[in-house]
């Protein structure tokens, strides 16, 4: 298995859903259907389209950085 960390592309970001989510997926198409399942107001279908959202293998090589920060002000 692999991380991947899916982050909605900002014109398609929205309140009360995910904006960036990491799973543990064998492939980048399982990644992206588990990300649809835990949907909020944006709907599932901005998970599995590469138009609206993005999909990158996380590696575990690489320089000290924060992968994820999502913060949204109501």
């Amino acid at each position: 298995m692999m991380l991947w960390v899916l982050k909605l592309k900002e014109e398609h970001c929205c309140w009360d859903g995910l904006a960036a989510v990491v799973v543990r997926a064998p492939h980048a198409r399982a990644a992206r259907e588990l990300a649809s399942t835990e949907a909020g107001d944006e709907g599932e279908v901005v998970w599995m389209d590469p138009r609206f959202s993005t999909c990158k293998q996380l590696h575990s090589y690489g320089p000290a950085e924060v992968v994820v920060a999502d913060f949204k002000e109501a």
